[in-house]
């Protein structure tokens, strides 16, 4: 089992990999950070590139008021999915993060995880916003652009990874089937983590954070409830701007340590009589682990991973949440209480070392381990033959796909087509569009398609049409065509890898596979992306042909990488259609579509640029047309069902 690991920042994306990398099934880390030494991570599994991290960093240490966090995801997120290699197992993407890393490995068959270290990105701006409204408080800015995509990671992810049950709730209320969250808590470091005798009898009330959606207000408003008599409430790192006014509401002495080393703060937390987590909203805390590792009872809300790890009254105890009383009534219940804060604390070692690091990579490989039983199981395949059954079965769709001109044909196909060669179409259609112009020029035209009334046509036509659905062994001898042609439909199958291995599997040896899909990587689309947030996405469902339902997306990259791992080689790569430089004019919305529609039905080919296509594909073809030869006889996925299910002869 192999596992990539992509993250546009560090969490406990660290400590999985690490995991991962000491039991052998690390294939590669993809980070903005290198490791820091003490990391156990093999440096050759590591690919790490700072300058998205440039975009949040450089800002804000000239205190400029740019947000970045959005252009730092996404030129992330492109980079990392050139890093993946798409024989890996599992890629592991945290969200905001990872959107095109996972659609430039799906073709292949990886299982993606998005891994959300936090609740549902919905449910999180709901409980903040409403947090701060009831303190008169604005609320942080959440990229309306991020927003959009991590919703659309978690509905293309096969599997989402969530750290607590709250979490796991989250998703599952905002219409995410339960069995396709993955639960995995995270570890402790219980060597590092551990009791240390405590030099001073001062009841220290350690707050797990200082943000208001870590639920600070509540804290304070419990402790200036408390005796004033030898209390101490300790907080540390940086004081966020939207707790400074909080923090004024209240007369609380606090003792603020700032940003403090790991091995100050390990010290801080054995010194610590409880830690005290109130969060409005949190994936985890993770504080809540080291307090316990450190033999500290720990107070904790209701909206934290802290009931799926603490028995009330055993280890610490559960509160709801803006529940100041009864904070203030489980503080005055240790307070003084030095034997009962030794038992809980002593529970609370025990409880820490069933979530050690080790017991962590245990669950990870467990878990994954169970992803991988089930690679196909997540698409719901059964829905695209019932939707493509009836593709053809409207007026609109028959007038929408007519004929090809002579000049798009000579384009396409011209020296690539012989007298004698026996041709495949897969994914035929009606035959209308260009395959009466292959009729002409070969001894014999095969098709397939899924709608049983499109090969109806097709044979109408004189193509020797068979009705099959993608999803099963081509129903054709092994090496029987000189050459398969396939247009516009890898990108409408759940896994394009399988056709394209059945499409080698009935080429003849060094026989062509012209093949064409739209361009992920079209230069307008990229910028789109990058500047507006728009996202090329699957519809909601499959019942609307118009919505162009497109589930998986190549770039020239994951097309020819595609094509490579099914045992073909890229002989001919251009545009396979007229590209156009005023297509730029769409960023600017529908005026800008509607111009440079007009221009473009208008305008002769080098008025409009178009022989950047065919120059520069990667950034100027909107869609991709490759010819690719098949190196050499390999056995394919699905031969010997094909063999034993019949041939078309």
């Amino acid at each position: 089992m192999k596992v990539t690991i992509s993250v546009g920042g560090t969490w406990y994306a660290f400590q999985m990999a690490a995991q991962l990398d000491r039991r052998g099934h690390l294939d590669r880390l993809i980070a903005t950070h290198h490791p820091q030494r003490g990391e156990a991570i093999a440096p050759s599994r590591v690919r790490a590139n700072l300058v998205p991290e440039l975009f949040v960093q450089l800002p804000a240490r000239l205190r400029l008021p740019w947000q970045g966090e959005y252009y730092k995801a996404q030129l992330f997120d492109w980079w990392a999915s050139r890093q993946v290699d798409p024989e890996t197992d599992i890629l592991v993407a945290f969200t905001a993060f990872g959107l095109h890393t996972m659609r430039a490995v799906k073709p292949h068959g990886v299982v993606t995880v998005a891994e959300s270290g936090g609740t549902h990105i919905a449910h999180l701006r709901a409980l903040v916003e409403e947090e701060h409204r009831r303190w008169g408080l604005p609320a942080p800015r959440i990229d309306p652009r991020l927003y959009v995509k991590q919703q659309w990671e978690y509905r293309e992810a096969d599997y989402v990874g969530v750290l607590s049950s709250f979490s796991r709730r989250s998703f599952v209320r905002a219409g995410i089937p339960e069995d396709r969250i993955i639960c995995i808590p995270p570890g402790v470091d219980v060597e590092f983590f551990h009791p240390q005798p405590r030099q001073d009898g001062v009841f220290r009330i350690l707050a797990g954070g200082l943000r208001i959606r870590k639920g600070i207000a509540y804290l304070l408003e419990a402790v200036a409830g408390l005796p004033r008599v030898n209390i101490e409430l300790a907080t540390t790192g940086r004081l966020p701007p939207d707790a400074l006014p909080i923090l004024r509401r209240y007369d609380v002495p606090i003792r603020h340590y700032g940003p403090l080393p790991r091995r100050r703060l390990a010290e801080l937390f054995a010194r610590s009589s409880v830690l005290v987590l109130p969060s409005i909203e949190d994936g985890f805390g993770l504080v809540i682990l080291e307090a316990l590792a450190s033999g500290v009872p720990v107070i904790c809300s209701v909206n934290t991973g802290g009931p799926d790890v603490i028995r009330d009254g055993v280890e610490g105890f559960i509160v709801p949440i803006r529940d100041a009383p009864a904070l203030r009534e489980r503080l005055l219940f240790l307070y003084g209480r030095d034997a009962e804060r030794r038992r809980m604390g002593e529970a609370a070692r025990a409880k820490a070392l069933e979530y050690s690091e080790d017991a962590y990579g245990d669950r990870l490989v467990q878990a994954y381990g169970r992803l991988l039983a089930d690679r196909r199981g997540r698409a719901p395949e059964a829905t695209v033959p019932e939707f493509y059954a009836s593709f053809w079965d409207t007026t609109e769709m028959w007038d929408a796909c007519g004929h090809w001109s002579e000049a798009d044909v000579r384009r396409h196909f011209d020296g690539l087509l012989r007298p004698d060669d026996i041709v495949l179409d897969v994914g035929c259609g009606d035959a209308r569009a260009y395959q009466p112009w292959i009729l002409g020029a070969v001894r014999k035209l095969y098709g397939v398609d899924i709608s049983e009334s499109a090969v109806a046509a097709a044979r109408a036509r004189g193509v020797e049409a068979v009705a099959h659905d993608l999803g099963a062994p081509l129903p054709f001898e092994e090496g029987m065509f000189d050459k398969v042609v396939c247009f516009e439909v890898l990108e409408h199958l759940f896994d394009p890898k399988f056709a394209v291995e059945q499409m080698a599997r009935v080429l003849k040896p060094g026989g062509l596979l012209i093949v064409s899909v739209p361009n992920a990587g079209y230069l307008p689309d990229r910028l789109g992306a990058l500047l507006f947030g728009r996202v090329a996405a699957p519809p909601s469902d499959f019942t609307n042909p118009w919505k162009s339902p497109h589930i998986r997306f190549f770039n020239l990259g994951t097309l020819i990488g595609l094509l490579r791992a099914c045992g073909f080689e890229a002989t001919v790569v251009r545009s396979k259609s007229d590209s156009s430089i005023f297509d730029l004019l769409g960023l600017f919305g529908r005026p800008g579509r509607f111009v440079s529609r007009h221009l473009a039905e208008r305008l002769p080919r080098w008025a409009k640029l178009a022989f950047l296509g065919d120059v520069w594909p990667s950034v100027f073809a909107p869609g991709l047309l490759v010819v690719a030869r098949r190196r050499s006889p390999r056995p394919a996925r699905g031969s010997e069902a094909a063999a034993e299910g019949g041939t078309v002869p």
